[in-house]
């Protein structure tokens, strides 16, 4: 579907100067856990906050056939700013059309062969020092029977954005082994899960055609309740 000094990066003009606006807010909602989102999902993206984070312009990347099949993978294209004082971390996202959804450091890491276990050796990945805008904030990846590169959480450092499957350097949230078939603008239910922010669902929607090569300028307006 990272290294804290790449969290630093701009995110679009629009993004970053909201970063700045949510920071203002002091964390007034930290620690809450935010209620079902109302927003409706579109094409371009659907909305989305969980106390002082706001998720935006999410979307599942547009599928390169004219759908995506029972059993494939997705990948959610998305920014989220942390726009409290403190740092907070994507715990888990969950969702009824994916047996399982896992997060990676980048594109790379997502689309890895699984590695072989010998036998009667324990699975292994050791460290993983990925690029992007995010940080893993020092955990290693989760290990796994087919020792995948898969994250136990991403950071998401106080007062910054970090973007989601738009460039292959970015971290990845991929939605695994598809229960049903998806089309374009199709919507479903998705939860995200935080440290401190607790959760949020909502539903998004397969997007239309393939989405931007760089991440979007976004303006994000005040998301917490003081």
């Amino acid at each position: 579907m990272i290294a804290g000094s790449a969290g630093s990066r701009r995110v679009g003009g629009g993004v970053a100067l909201a970063a700045g606006a949510l920071l203002a807010l002091g964390g007034c909602a930290a620690g809450q856990h935010a209620q079902t989102a109302e927003e409706t999902p579109v094409v371009d993206g659907v909305a989305a906050n969980a106390g002082p984070i706001a998720l935006r312009a999410v979307t599942i990347a547009a599928p390169t056939d004219k759908s995506y099949a029972k059993g494939s993978d997705a990948t959610l294209q998305l920014v989220i700013v942390n726009g409290s004082r403190t740092d907070d971390q994507l715990t888990g996202v969950t969702t009824p059309v994916a047996a399982e959804v896992r997060l990676f450091a980048n594109a790379v890491d997502a689309t890895a062969t699984p590695l072989a276990t010998p036998s009667g050796s324990p699975s292994t990945t050791g460290s993983v020092k990925p690029s992007g805008t995010g940080s893993t904030n020092g955990s290693s990846p989760t290990p796994t029977a087919s020792a995948l590169p898969v994250l136990s959480s991403i950071n998401l450092p106080a007062g910054r954005a970090v973007s989601f499957g738009y460039t292959p350097d970015l971290p990845v949230i991929q939605l695994q082994d598809l229960t049903k078939q998806l089309f374009p603008a199709q919507a479903f239910p998705i939860t995200f899960q935080f440290a401190k922010a607790g959760a949020v669902t909502f539903t998004v929607a397969v997007h239309l055609a393939s989405g931007p090569a760089t991440t979007p300028s976004i303006d994000i307006k005040r998301t917490a309740e003081s």
